[in-house]
């Protein structure tokens, strides 16, 4: 099978064939574009304001944290028994596409703060 079959066309083929049996889709509903990158990253990090995304996304993408470190959530818990599966969503995405989205954000944030200011 060619390879942007089985990278594209199979999991999209896949998904639509969960959404029309459940009425939803596997991987979540999320708006297009930079605000659907906000809401996914929100979620992740159960977090609402978009400079603390940006910043803790930025942050992730530069540092490399051990299971033992503290957990970048500020608790003093360590991050194997706070946040590991966050962190670990984090890194496997490529640096590129996290450059990608970072990108995305603090477009989509001045773009929000413009409507703020009409």
């Amino acid at each position: 099978m060619p390879e942007h079959l089985e990278l594209l066309v199979v999991p999209y083929l896949a998904n639509q064939l969960y959404f029309d049996s459940e009425e939803e889709w596997a991987n979540g509903d999320y708006e297009h574009g930079a605000e659907g990158i906000l809401q996914f990253y929100q979620e992740l990090f159960e977090m609402e304001a978009i400079e603390e995304v940006i910043n803790l996304l930025s942050f992730l993408n530069t540092q490399k944290m051990n299971r033992n470190d503290n957990c970048f959530c500020g608790k003093k818990e360590k991050l194997k028994r706070c946040h590991l599966q966050t962190y670990n969503i984090v890194k496997d995405l490529s640096k590129r596409r996290i450059e990608y989205d970072i990108l995305a954000l603090k477009w989509l944030s001045k773009k929000l703060l413009k409507l703020k200011s009409i």
